[in-house]
């Protein structure tokens, strides 16, 4: 089996919200990858790739321990290549950002993301799509940290980014600027806007529905942080509906 084969296997089943099956089909496409021959250099570089792909689904399952892992041992992999590329190494070391924030981890996250924005603005520019996850990845440590100023000037430039790119944009990109919009809300939400919060995950929510269906993980999400404005509107019948 053609590793590509496997890894549009696993992308699928992610894009579903099957998370589990994900991780399943990109440890497949990790065992094919570290048992075939060829040039050492070139196997060095696509196996990285696989470790952060396996990683970003452990993620979506809670294994953040994994994750980080995942993508350690990928950024070693990424500085033995004699060709390697600072951009490389920084969206590697955004991605056990991304595992060290979800360990609750935030100061080690931060660290990681200032690097991995630093790398990335030398390498693309100042509005690239890659720059935008990692300002969101700063926006979302500094709303754990309780800088929901910060937070908001971070998270409003990542989506500045990613609207001025909407026209030509992927799914996934414009996923991720879903995913902005619904960052923004929560932080507009714990500043007391419940409304305006309320206005912004139901238009997230609408588009998820329209993308995914009614039973994807991404859709429940907004329910649930529908359901927490409702209720601290004191609305709660509306609030329990969302979490149903």
């Amino acid at each position: 089996i053609e590793p590509r084969l496997l890894v549009d296997i696993a992308t699928a089943h992610h894009n579903r919200g099957e998370y589990s099956s994900a991780v399943k089909f990109h440890e497949e496409v990790l065992e094919l990858l570290r048992h075939q021959g060829g040039n050492r250099t070139w196997s060095l570089r696509d196996v990285a790739a696989a470790l952060n792909r396996l990683g970003q689904a452990l993620i979506k399952v809670g294994r953040y321990d994994d994750a980080k892992d995942c993508h350690s041992r990928a950024l070693h992999m990424q500085k033995l290549l004699p060709d390697l590329s600072p951009s490389e190494t920084a969206s590697t070391k955004a991605l056990i950002a991304v595992a060290e924030y979800h360990g609750g981890q935030y100061r080690e996250a931060l660290g990681l993301y200032e690097e991995a924005f630093h790398a990335q603005i030398d390498a693309y520019g100042d509005d690239h799509p890659i720059l935008a996850l990692t300002l969101y990845g700063i926006g979302i440590v500094k709303d754990e940290l309780g800088e929901n100023s910060a937070a908001l000037s971070f998270l409003n430039e990542a989506l500045k980014i990613q609207e001025s790119t909407s026209s030509e944009s992927t799914h996934q990109l414009k996923a991720a600027a879903l995913a902005t919009k619904m960052r923004i809300a929560k932080v507009t939400m714990s500043d007391g806007d419940n409304d305006a919060a309320m206005k912004t995950f139901e238009r997230v929510l609408q588009q998820r529905r329209q993308w995914y269906g009614q039973n994807h993980p991404d859709v429940a999400e907004v329910l649930q942080q529908l359901g927490v404005c409702h209720a601290r509107n004191g609305e709660l019948s509306e609030a329990m509906k969302n979490y149903r």
